[in-house]
């Protein structure tokens, strides 16, 4: 039912009632305690309004505690006191908590998945064949190479912020 919930919502989203959809991701967030219902109320909750930052923001904790991890660098930004992100109630101490958090995710996805490429060129495990026309070609290395990127990037962000939060001595 959380799932059918996210997707009703995106249809009223769509069609421009953002109240209403809101209203049923809460509904999911809260009935269910369903991470990404919770991830995705917390989101919208956090750039909607101004007064509903604070409410994202606690839709967001939760769905961390639950284990949806992507929210960790996110929450850390928003709390940071160097940050771009209005939020009144800036908290030092809790926004380390969390950018460190989203810094041991993005590490830990990252060792993963090159365990996961060395027992495939150990041929501990078969690799998933792609279709022959796809086999061999120099693309084949694009995806995991833009994976890679986007985790250095994220991770780079979450510990320029990290950083500035140390150096200040908050």
């Amino acid at each position: 039912l959380p799932v059918a919930s996210r997707v009703y919502a995106q249809i009223l989203f769509d069609k421009d009632e953002r109240e209403k959809g809101i209203s049923v991701l809460k509904s999911a967030a809260n009935e269910y305690n369903d991470p990404d219902a919770l991830d995705q109320v917390g989101r919208i909750l956090c750039y909607w309004k101004k007064e509903t930052r604070r409410e994202g923001l606690d839709y967001l904790r939760r769905a961390s505690r639950l284990g949806k991890s992507d929210v960790n660098g996110l929450i850390g930004q928003i709390l940071s006191p160097f940050s771009e992100f209005e939020y009144d109630h800036k908290d030092p101490k809790e926004a380390v908590h969390f950018l460190r958090l989203a810094i041991e995710d993005e590490n830990d996805e990252l060792e993963v998945e090159e365990e996961i490429e060395e027992k495939e060129r150990k041929g501990e495990f078969p690799k998933i064949e792609e279709e022959e026309e796809d086999k061999d070609t120099p693309e084949d290395d694009e995806p995991r190479i833009e994976k890679e990127f986007e985790i250095d990037n994220e991770r780079s962000v979450y510990q320029k912020e990290l950083d500035k939060i140390l150096a200040s001595g908050i």
